[in-house]
């Protein structure tokens, strides 16, 4: 696995405001996206790049186009999943 974000790796997660793409070095597959804010860090998952897939709700179009970066950060804060591990 590493990070797409060019100036980052593995051993050094994205630190700063922002955030990056996980792709696996193997075959290429998106597999998360982690976002690092002044509150902690928060991921989101590609679940169709597990095995097997959980039990989950049927997906519903969405749109963000009027968001603001602000309340882009915001949404992803209180939605996305709370890192308790580094990445």
């Amino acid at each position: 696995m590493l990070l797409a974000d060019a100036a980052s790796s593995p051993r050094d997660p994205p630190r700063e405001q922002g955030h990056a793409h996980l792709i696996c070095n193997g075959c290429g597959v998106y597999l998360a996206a982690v976002l690092t804010s002044t509150r902690g860090q928060f991921a989101t998952l590609n679940v169709n790049a597990m095995q097997s897939l959980p039990d989950l709700a049927e997906a519903a179009p969405v749109s963000y186009d009027g968001e603001s970066s602000e309340q882009r950060k915001a949404r992803r804060e209180q939605r996305w999943t709370p890192v308790t591990n580094a990445v």
